[in-house]
């Protein structure tokens, strides 16, 4: 068995873009801002969001041990009531989306979501809404997939829950110059095989050299 190498590295926003309900068709990408709204609903809105970090620099024959995700919880604007404790989900998204093209309804141009809204995976983390201007810090193993890019959804957990309504959401993606490291990050500890070493001591063994060939002469 092959002795294994703990490695870690720390993956930061690649892209990301929010879907929304009401305007199926129109394209957010969220890239170059700070906050993401996470969901806002209203007799006729939902919001979600969905982000991605760059894997590739990963080597390809790394197996992931921990995977933790961390936000900051920037503020949240709406709703007269208290949300917090209030479950947030992370779920990873199914297949790929292109940002400049996601929609409600599609994941690039080309493509549809299987149901509109995004295809993510039943498997999910949560975490309970913290006061706000909080750091988060999830443990994401479970739904990870590292395959070149890992994108996640980040939505209420449930989205019928009638008290949440007209309450929006926004977690810090890119490092805000005011909150030092509040730039959402995904950190990563995985193990890769040894590298095979010599022992110094051992000296190779002396090159024999081949008797010169004899040629046989039949009489």
């Amino acid at each position: 068995m092959p002795t294994l190498v703990l490695r870690s590295t720390l993956a930061t926003m690649a892209r990301s873009a929010r879907l929304e309900s009401t305007t199926p068709n129109s394209n957010y990408n969220d890239i170059d801002k700070a906050v993401v709204a996470v969901r806002l609903t209203t007799a006729l809105t939902t919001i979600r969001s969905i982000a991605s970090f760059d894997l590739s620099a990963l080597p390809s024959n790394a197996r992931i041990d921990l995977a933790t995700l961390s936000l900051f919880y920037y503020t949240r604007t709406g709703g007269g009531i208290d949300v917090t404790g209030r479950t947030v989900a992370v779920h990873r998204v199914s297949g790929s989306f292109t940002a400049e093209e996601v929609t409600w309804n599609r994941r690039s141009t080309a493509t549809p979501w299987t149901t509109p809204g995004g295809d993510f995976t039943v498997a999910k983390a949560t975490f309970a809404l913290p006061a706000i201007e909080s750091f988060i810090t999830l443990n994401v193993f479970d739904i990870f997939l590292a395959d070149g890019f890992v994108d996640f959804f980040l939505k209420w957990d449930n989205e019928s829950d009638s008290r949440l309504d007209d309450v929006e959401l926004q977690f810090e993606i890119g490092a805000s110059p005011n909150i030092a490291g509040s730039g959402a990050t995904l950190a990563l500890v995985y193990s890769v095989p040894a590298p095979r070493s010599i022992d110094p001591g051992i000296k190779p063994a002396p090159v024999r050299e081949l008797a010169p060939a004899r040629t046989l002469t039949l009489v």
